[in-house]
């Protein structure tokens, strides 16, 4: 009989502080306006990953000389914090807006924010990979300019609405959506 109760309460520890895990990823309470500069010409990747929510990509050339990335809307406390430690490094940013891996669920309410991420080309500035990938919708505009490719995918669950470009670019876009994909230019 011990050993039933013992195993019970064990089970019964485990569900709390999983669903408190899951509830603390869930909460997206926390407003976030964090930017980054990027000094560099050649940029091999910018990446947007495990974002729970709709996200919303503008991509802009300026005639700056440095490259500016700023993320805006509301996370989860835990991914702002991450966030405010990411650094450009060996070529790449990477933008964690939530949980990743194989064991990334979070419940999202469908009315959440969407997160606005804005990137605004230095002036001569290549980006090789932008990679954006979200739990929910993906809106992206683009320079009128970008003849790079595209490699899109809304895993079954909805539309993709892309330009025609010539791919003469080495550049590639790559989103992986559970929803829409709308890419304008």
């Amino acid at each position: 009989m011990k050993k039933k109760l013992l195993v019970l309460i064990g089970v019964v520890v485990l569900v709390g502080v999983l669903g408190k895990t899951l509830l603390a990823n869930a909460s997206l309470g926390h407003s976030v306006n964090e930017s980054w500069e990027i000094q560099e010409k050649e940029i091999s990747a910018i990446e947007v990953v495990g974002c729970p929510q709709n996200v919303n990509v503008t991509i802009a050339e300026s005639d700056e000389p440095t490259t500016k990335v700023q993320v805006t809307g509301k996370i989860s406390q835990k991914c702002a914090k991450e966030l405010a430690t990411v650094k450009f490094d060996d070529g790449k940013l990477r933008l964690v807006l939530g949980s990743t891996g194989l064991v990334a669920v979070t419940v999202i309410p469908d009315e959440a924010e969407a997160v606005t991420v804005t990137i605004q080309l230095g002036k001569d500035a290549q980006v090789a990979n932008y990679l954006i990938d979200t739990a929910a919708a993906a809106h992206v505009k683009i320079p009128k300019s970008y003849q790079g490719s595209f490699d899109l995918d809304t895993n079954n669950k909805g539309t993709i609405v892309k330009p025609q470009t010539k791919a003469t670019q080495a550049a590639t876009i790559k989103i992986s959506a559970i929803g829409d994909i709308d890419v304008v230019k």
